[in-house]
């Protein structure tokens, strides 16, 4: 009676065990990794929102537009003229075309004033700038 309780007892220890490890490791290799990219990603998300701005340039020069902010992720923009500087890094984009080589392009011939525009800003820098074909 004793044998059959003691290997009942290391039976169901041993199916408990391999139940929690198999349980942990499709936590750890499955769920948890997800959940920590969703979490990334929402992060990112959030970042991005607050660096676009949507609005009417107002002046154009080379390596810088400005503009007059109609929209942004920062609500203390909003209304605002601010100045973001552009270099050969900055994505040019009419519509849904990026438009290749954009460090030949001029700006001036490009953009501008009373263009609606969506720019990315990073710390006064443009990382992209996009605007629709309508505007012309």
């Amino acid at each position: 009676m004793k044998k059959a309780t003691l290997a009942l007892a290391v039976a169901a220890i041993l199916v408990l065990g391999v139940l929690l490890g198999a349980g942990g490791m499709y936590y750890f290799d499955e769920i948890y990794p997800v959940q920590k990219t969703q979490r990334m990603i929402a992060k990112q998300k959030e970042k991005m929102d607050k660096m676009v701005r949507s609005g009417v340039i107002t002046d154009v020069k080379p390596g810088e537009i400005t503009l007059k902010v109609d929209q942004a992720g920062d609500n203390s923009i909003k209304g605002k003229e601010i100045t973001v500087k552009v270099d050969p890094e900055t994505t040019l984009q009419e519509d849904s075309k990026i438009i290749d080589g954009h460090n030949t392009v001029s700006l001036a011939d490009t953009l501008k004033p009373g263009m609606k525009i969506d720019v990315m800003d990073n710390n006064g820098r443009a990382l992209a700038i996009h605007w629709s074909g309508l505007n012309e």
